[in-house]
């Protein structure tokens, strides 16, 4: 899936069930695929949402420098 924050496109993934939504973040130089095998036991008790930071995975790299705010949009 795809969402344009900022005039970047973020790649993610939405998946899983029950109340509570979990967020998994990789680590620098990472992807989506890093983060999915965490993710696919968590799915039964969790909503799981992963995404592809700028400039890494299928997400577009900013043009200016962001901020600690850019990012926690």
């Amino acid at each position: 899936m795809i969402k344009n924050i900022k005039d970047v496109d973020i790649n993610y993934v939405d998946y899983g069930e029950g109340k509570k939504t979990l967020v998994l973040l990789h680590g620098w130089g990472q992807n989506i695929d890093m983060m999915r095998p965490i993710g696919d036991q968590l799915q039964k008790h969790c909503r799981i949402i992963i995404l592809d930071l700028p400039g890494f995975g299928g997400t577009d790299e900013p043009s200016d420098v962001w901020t600690m705010y850019d990012y926690a949009e």
